[in-house]
């Protein structure tokens, strides 16, 4: 399926999703991860780069597709993880991005929801460090 260009979100790089959905693999609405010049920067010259989920739902593209500036993107990456581990663990790392917990007797929710989906989380989170020792290998060199 080609990648939608008519949308106001311009992709400049994509991923095919539906073999990388985690527990919905192949059975999932989501047709590709983007990332491109964001829908909300109607400038002339456009420099405002989001990230988007591409979803398709009837044969046509979902509005329920959801577009975040990077920053966020890294946020919430950030947050999902800080949030694992607050679950799994007494201590933890503290950021300046501070994650608390607001609904203390849902927490184990969290950790049942990471143990029961190890297997499609823990090989993403392999891909991430991998990325992300490469990224700072090269930023370190500026």
């Amino acid at each position: 399926m080609p990648v939608p260009d008519h949308l106001s979100h311009k992709p400049i790089t994509v991923a095919e999703y539906p073999n990388h959905d985690g527990p919905y693999q192949n059975n999932t609405d989501v047709e590709y991860l983007t990332v491109g010049i964001a829908q909300y920067d109607t400038s002339r010259n456009p420099k405002e780069i989001s990230a988007k989920v591409l979803r398709k739902v009837d044969g046509k593209w979902s509005r329920q597709s959801e577009e975040l500036p990077i920053h966020r993107v890294f946020d919430l990456a950030s947050m999902v993880l800080q949030s694992v581990v607050i679950s799994n663990a007494d201590s933890f790392p503290v950021t300046p991005f501070n994650v608390t917990v607001h609904d203390h007797p849902q927490i184990n929710a969290i950790k049942d929801y990471y143990h029961d989906n190890r297997c499609f989380l823990l090989p993403k989170l392999y891909d991430l460090k991998e990325i992300l020792d490469f990224f700072l290998e090269e930023e370190r060199k500026y």
